[in-house]
């Protein structure tokens, strides 16, 4: 085989590598759901937690609240999502709010602005202002490790005081929420990937924080053999 045939063969090899090598991380993605604490202590505490629960004073732990279920949405980029839960029935809640696994210090500029409310199936009226949290809590993700500070927004804490709905008994709750400032773009079907049922079920598996193991250390490490190789025949050539 001619050396010019040789270079040009590495050189293809070399090509197609680099192609390879381009699309070396995919979009972020973020799991975002209801977290809540009612009145009577049933609760969803954080984004891990695989069940809604409700305190039993007598067992001191929490158990499974019967045909109780959610919805979570996976966030892929700036859009609009939907949260929901249902099966919870009390007279009124301690914390309502949608917590989400976007860090608020890789991405200052992330908002999550709520956009539209639906309680016991009808869609009420809400005070979009209270709605707004400043993004300086900690919110547990769906892997158990603090996202610190975290994009959020809520709907109802009585601790501090807020209403942005009425305080009233709900069997269930749909949020609709618009991010922004995040870019990327939003996937097909943009919520409802992960739903739990009264069944214990286990998460999802957590949502990439990083890149994928694409393989793109071994493409670059191929395409570098193969330029090798070429040098090794050139010397070779020119030796004889």
């Amino acid at each position: 085989m001619k050396i010019r045939n040789i270079i040009s063969a590495v050189a293809a090899c070399a090509v197609a590598a680099t192609a390879f090598v381009l699309p070396a991380s995919a979009a972020e993605s973020y799991k975002a759901g209801i977290t809540f604490q009612t009145s009577s202590f049933m609760y969803r505490d954080d984004l891990s937690q695989d069940t809604i629960l409700v305190w039993d004073n007598d067992l001191s732990e929490g158990v499974e609240v019967e045909g109780s279920s959610y919805v979570d949405a996976t966030i892929t980029g700036d859009g609009t999502y939907t949260v929901e839960m249902s099966g919870v029935e009390d007279g009124g809640w301690n914390m309502l709010k949608v917590d989400t696994e976007i860090d608020a210090g890789v991405n200052p500029d992330a908002v999550l602005t709520i956009t539209g409310v639906e309680l016991n199936g009808s869609a009420v009226d809400f005070d979009a202002t209270a709605c707004a949290m400043d993004n300086t809590v900690a919110v547990k993700g769906s892997d158990g490790v603090d996202v610190n500070p975290a994009v959020r927004a809520q709907l109802i804490n009585v601790y501090d005081n807020l209403a942005a709905v009425p305080n009233e008994t709900y069997t269930s709750v749909k949020v609709t929420f618009e991010v922004s400032g995040l870019g990327g773009a939003p996937a097909d079907d943009d919520t409802n990937t992960d739903t739990d049922t009264a069944a214990p079920s286990t998460p999802a598996a957590s949502d990439s924080k990083g890149s994928p193991d694409t393989g793109v250390e071994g493409v670059a490490i191929v395409a570098g053999a193969a330029i090798a190789a070429a040098g090794v025949v050139l010397l070779s050539k020119k030796r004889k």
